[in-house]
């Protein structure tokens, strides 16, 4: 998983195992649009799941998921019902692709332009000040025949980029 190898590679925890905690609440229905891209009528059910995204005590991200359970196997659903298995790992089996359909960044610790711009001078133990939020994704998983099963909003604290700094 690659939240999995960002949290690995950053050193954020060890071991480097995320885990999706399930946050209650009002299911959220899909809207129209999310019918639509997921190719499913009206009445066709489509399941909502609300997680945060941890690798140990870290909060990664907050997870907004609907998904077509009538193309996932009894036993994924079961998973996704009853565990704490995030939702790629749990159908992983299924070869599926991802889409990203949009990405913002919901933060930009330099101004667009930075690069046109002459040097700014060097500022002696600068700190960012970084939102809670930092990077928002939208995504429509398929299978490998290009049928669509899940519509996923990812959104990313600050905490993807709380590794330590690399010694010099």
């Amino acid at each position: 998983m690659t939240l999995e190898h960002w949290c690995e590679a950053h050193h954020l925890a060890t071991p480097a195992t995320v885990i999706a905690e399930r946050i209650g609440g009002e299911p959220q229905p899909p809207t129209a649009q999310q019918r639509r891209e997921l190719a499913v009528s009206a009445s066709e059910p489509v399941r909502y799941r609300h997680v945060k995204l941890r690798c140990g005590s870290i909060e990664l991200s907050e997870a907004d998921n609907w998904y077509v359970p009538g193309r996932l196997t009894v036993a994924m659903n079961r998973v996704l019902d009853t565990s704490d298995t995030p939702f790629g790992k749990a159908v992983q089996a299924l070869h599926f692709q991802r889409h990203t359909i949009e990405s913002s960044l919901l933060w930009q610790p330099l101004p667009g332009d930075w690069d046109m711009q002459p040097p700014a001078p060097a500022l002696a133990a600068a700190t960012l000040r970084m939102p809670a939020a930092v990077l928002e994704h939208r995504a429509i998983l398929t299978l490998p025949n290009g049928t669509p099963f899940s519509e996923v909003v990812e959104t990313y604290s600050r905490n993807v980029l709380a590794f330590p700094a690399p010694r010099r």
